[in-house]
């Protein structure tokens, strides 16, 4: 994990995540986690980033704005097939929600966007995120409205060269956004928060 939020997920060598680092802040222009401005309408953009667009749960798909406007929501981009990385910052905010009342779940959203459309099906996202509580929702955008959302919430991505049987990783930004009620982007934590972490920031927002 490096300073800028961005961690590396397949197998590369000290000099190629040093390379990639460095283009990620040459694309941020600084560091995305501390220094970028945070963008109010960011939830506005969630909300409205695909009007088709379902969110899966472990019960079925379920609308994304009504599921998601007007509540707290602590997000977390990656991929399913994510080695290490994205298990590990899903199961502590998993862990979270565990932590968290009944109450306190009814007023804000966990939702997993993958960042990988393409293998992450419908039905790949609705078991996946049920694997670490079934109250974490997945959100899967392809095309534009995925890179808008990427954009708001300071989300880099890159999808790795195939190898023979058409295998690739993904590096992606390993942050915690948080948002708040009224749809603004209030922090941005770093990878390797912990579950009571999350509950304290999260019930800030409440």
């Amino acid at each position: 994990m490096n300073p800028y939020g961005w961690a590396p997920t397949g197998a590369m060598t000290r000099r190629h995540v040093l390379a990639a680092a460095l283009g990620g802040m040459a694309l941020a222009g600084c560091d995305w986690g501390a220094q970028a401005p945070l963008a109010e309408d960011s939830g506005k953009v969630l909300w409205e980033a695909d009007p088709q667009a379902l969110l899966q749960s472990a019960q079925g798909p379920v609308p994304l704005k009504d599921s998601l406007q007007g509540r707290a929501l602590m997000l977390f981009f990656g991929y399913s097939q994510c080695p290490d990385i994205c298990p590990t910052g899903l199961r502590e905010m998993g862990n979270a929600l565990i932590l968290l009342t009944p109450e306190e779940r009814a007023r804000m959203r966990a939702v997993f966007v993958t960042v990988d459309p393409a293998r992450d099906t419908v039905q790949v996202m609705r078991e996946y995120v049920a694997l670490f509580h079934p109250e974490l929702l997945g959100l899967r955008l392809e095309g534009e409205p995925l890179k808008t959302l990427t954009r708001a919430f300071r989300v880099y991505y890159k999808l790795g060269e195939p190898d023979a049987l058409g295998a690739y990783p993904v590096d992606h930004t390993a942050l915690t956004p948080l948002v708040n009620a009224q749809g603004q982007l209030v922090k941005l934590l770093p990878y390797g928060v912990k579950a009571d972490q999350l509950v304290s920031e999260i019930r800030k927002l409440l």
